[in-house]
């Protein structure tokens, strides 16, 4: 991982660890559905257009004209299933037929998500799920669908990007793969489960972006969030100050960190964290980062003195500094900057955050979410003591403070997944709810 063999300032891009375009709206309007499809057919190494669906609809009638004695009965399945796309939410591999094809539809923003998320899941590949419950309709076009789509590519796929967040790496593909054993969970929240991830992938990243010379993440954040149904108030000093409050300031070195980061290396070999570039660095290359930083500063019209970097650390400061001051307000890319925040803000938390009188802008976990990630955390356990489940949140990045833990107990009283053996506390299980 070594730098660039050349070092000039170029474009700034981070589209490699995010998926945020500092350009326009239209180009961060992001479709889940489109979202869906490109990862169900990077997850399957599989994939559709409008034409091979075409092409499926036709193979489809001859299959079933072949078995059925009336031919006005694939009328009747057409209608249910590929008059508007139903056949998607048959099994986990046919959500490829999610989304539009039409000329309007804006493919690019969703490409980007589904790119930044296979950086965390790496060379992961996954086999369709063999024991669907499916009618004798269902079981017929997913036969018919398995033999018109292979998969595309090798199941060994060549070198895995290094996730910026290995922790929460991790927790995704374990959630992966406990989604996919339960098929119909699956094809109703895999929606949810992307949208979550990818918010929970930025705040972390947002926490952790500046902590390069901290090496790889161990652990994520402390980041702490209420229920919907909560109020809050300034007094609540863990919600306040490791909250919206600590990402929000994040969010503003993403682009610059990220950008800069890309700059420093070459894409055709793989582009790594910061956390893993930088003990890769040696003194040699010292020289080679001061000059990229003078010629960068030039480009941008940025003020810069060289003469007292005298250490590799130095060096990586001030080309990060060079790289924030760009967007500043007055400098010329101070607007793409402030686009870049705004997106994400808005297309990436807008979900999850609230205003909630004395205590500003929180983060939520509204009820639907809470049951997916109760769900994900308990897993094949079938149900777990509350203070193991709190700690299986945490490895998703979500904290509760004991407000908000009381709140949770209630909230699973009321709907009756509660299982009290004593007044303990630690006594208390949940139970999942699938």
């Amino acid at each position: 991982m070594p730098l660039a063999d050349i070092l000039k300032p170029q474009d700034n891009s981070a589209a490699v660890y995010f998926p945020i375009a500092a350009r326009s709206d239209k180009s961060n309007e992001f479709d889940w559905e489109i979202v869906n499809r490109f990862f169900v057919g990077e997850l399957f190494s599989i994939s559709a257009n409008d034409k091979k669906l075409a092409q499926f609809q036709l193979r489809c009638k001859e299959h079933f004209l072949n078995k059925i004695s009336d031919p006005a009965m694939w009328d009747v399945v057409e209608k249910i299933y590929f008059a508007k796309r139903g056949i998607k939410n048959i099994a986990p591999e046919m959500q490829i037929f999610c989304g539009s094809w039409t000329e309007d539809a804006n493919p690019a923003p969703a490409n980007r998500i589904v790119n930044v998320l296979m950086t965390l899941l790496g060379t992961l590949h996954l086999k369709p799920p063999v024991d669907a419950k499916l009618n004798f309709i269902e079981k017929e076009i997913r036969s018919a669908f398995q033999a018109e789509f292979k998969p595309e590519k090798s199941m060994v796929k060549g070198s895995a990007p290094i996730p910026y967040l290995p922790p929460l790496a991790e927790v995704l593909s374990a959630d992966l793969h406990y989604l996919l054993s339960k098929q119909h969970y699956f094809l109703a929240h895999l929606s949810h489960l992307l949208r979550f991830y990818v918010f929970i992938y930025t705040c972390q990243i947002a926490l952790s972006i500046n902590g390069w010379k901290d090496g790889e993440p161990q652990k994520l954040k402390d980041c702490y969030f209420i229920l919907d149904n909560e109020k809050a108030s300034k007094e609540r000093s863990m919600l306040r100050e490791r909250g919206w409050k600590q990402v929000e300031k994040g969010i503003e070195s993403l682009f610059p960190v990220l950008a800069m980061n890309e700059s420093l290396q070459d894409k055709e070999q793989g582009i790594v964290p910061l956390w893993a570039l930088y003990p890769n660095l040696t003194d040699d290359v010292l020289s080679k980062l001061i000059g990229y930083a003078v010629d960068f500063a030039k480009k941008r019209n940025l003020n810069f003195e060289p003469a007292n970097i005298t250490s590799l650390d130095e060096a990586l400061s001030a080309l990060l500094d060079l790289s924030k001051r760009q967007f500043y307000k007055g400098e010329t890319r101070a607007a793409a900057g402030n686009k870049f925040i705004d997106f994400t803000k808005s297309a990436l938390c807008s979900n999850f955050t609230r205003v909630r009188g004395s205590a500003g802008k929180v983060f939520v976990i509204d009820q639907e979410y809470l049951l997916l990630l109760t769900n994900l955390a308990i897993g094949e356990q079938g149900k777990l003591r509350l203070h193991e489940l709190i700690i299986e949140f945490q490895k998703r990045g979500v904290f509760f403070d004991r407000e908000s833990q009381t709140a949770l107990v209630e909230f699973y009283e009321r709907l009756g997944n509660v299982e009290r053996l004593s007044d303990s506390g630690d006594a208390v299980y949940v139970k999942a709810t699938i």
